[in-house]
């Protein structure tokens, strides 16, 4: 059986990592349909969306790795 705080941190990461690949396919997309229309403040939006599912992953591993220790 998985003790409850394996678990439970087991959702937060599950939850970086879908917050991550969120942002990353909405400021990708948006990024990359605004520099094509040549819609610079735009692209640059999508390009920040980016950035701040960066540390999502980091987060989500050192969650993930805490847990393998623990178990």
């Amino acid at each position: 059986m998985v003790p409850d705080s394996i678990t439970g941190r087991g959702e937060i990461a599950r939850g970086f990592w879908t917050e991550a690949l969120t942002t990353f396919e909405r400021g990708g997309d948006g990024c990359v349909a605004r520099a094509n229309a040549k819609d610079q403040p735009r692209a640059s939006a999508g390009f920040r969306e980016v950035q701040k599912g960066i540390g999502r992953p980091a987060s989500a591993v050192s969650l993930i790795r805490g847990d393998l220790k623990a178990a």
